[in-house]
């Protein structure tokens, strides 16, 4: 590992390297087997952007934070390819489970503690919009592949049904937008994760009792109102919970209301399911489309059930 040696040139070497996650140009590896005492570390590769947002959110906002997190403990260039290595303390621990009551009373402590502190750092740390508008952008987006990508040949009729629907549904979303956009602007920003979804967390054992780790901020971390962290029983979503985050926000000096909560909790399974659909539409111009499309009739169901029972009171 040339890029930790640059970055901890007088550490042991890891005995043992594992592959975690690889893709063509990105990846993330656990290093293990160092002295005895000292923990295992995650290396991520990553583009330039998303090394530094990570950075950033950890060096700037959460390690000034009375949360738990991974300890981050590095950054390193690699020469000649515009991509970047972090290096974060290993968080392997119990999986999350939305199941679990426990795990989601922890969850929403944890991110009604984060979410409250955060908000100090909003006007010093510059950080990528995570706003209503963010999501505007990824619907039109969106909106506008699934209508370029309806003459594929692979799509069968429902399939073209479903696509359909989705691009109707959008355009009750935009019916609705200037609601949402009142209600986000009168709403407190902060910092948000952006992708809470179950293989992003880990609950953690230690002397103290169990502790929620977070982990890849990198992607979807910016500023907005704390939507997407709250969304509720989408697919692999933590769910946290909504009055344990309410009582945790209001002890760190960020007054909601439980309606207030609920509704953010609302918009963020919107947002959600914009930034899902944008990320599936992106596979439909290939012949391949057989996992996109069992997503996407998913995707549709959750959005016209979400219309049906639109309400921000």
């Amino acid at each position: 590992m040339l890029a930790w040696n640059t970055l901890r040139p007088r550490n042991a070497a890891p005995k043992a390297v594992q592959n975690l996650k690889v893709g063509r140009r990105q990846g993330v590896f656990r290093l293990s087997g160092f002295s005895e005492g000292s923990p295992q570390v995650v290396a991520k590769r990553l583009g330039r952007k998303e090394a530094f947002r990570e950075q950033v959110i950890h060096n700037r906002v959460l390690r000034h934070l009375p949360i738990s997190h991974p300890g981050f403990i590095g950054l390193v260039e690699e020469p000649q390819s515009n991509l970047w290595w972090i290096f974060l303390e290993d968080v392997t621990g119990e999986n999350y489970s939305p199941k679990n009551r426990e795990h989601r009373l922890l969850a929403g402590n944890w991110l009604g503690t984060m979410h409250a502190l955060a908000t100090t750092y909003l006007a010093s740390v510059t950080l990528p919009d995570r706003s209503h508008e963010y999501y505007l952008r990824k619907m039109l987006i969106a909106y506008k592949m699934i209508d370029q990508c309806m003459s594929n040949s692979m799509l069968r009729k429902i399939d073209r049904q479903k696509l359909k629907s989705i691009l109707t549904y959008f355009k009750d979303v935009q019916s609705i937008w200037s609601q949402i956009v009142k209600f986000c602007r009168g709403s407190p920003r902060t910092l948000v994760h952006g992708d809470l979804v179950v293989k992003n967390v880990q609950i953690v054992q230690t002397h103290e009792g169990y502790l929620l780790m977070p982990f890849d901020w990198g992607t979807t971390g910016g500023w907005s109102i704390p939507a997407t962290d709250l969304a509720q029983n989408l697919d692999g979503t933590i769910s946290p919970d909504l009055n344990s985050y309410r009582n945790a926000v209001n002890e760190n000096g960020l007054y909601l209301t439980i309606d207030d909560v609920e509704i953010i909790a609302r918009i963020g399974n919107l947002f959600r399911l914009i930034a899902s659909i944008n990320w599936e539409s992106e596979s439909l111009e290939f012949e391949w489309i057989g996992r996109s499309m069992e997503n996407m009739r998913i995707y549709e169901s959750e959005l016209r059930d979400w219309l049906r029972n639109f309400s921000l009171s």
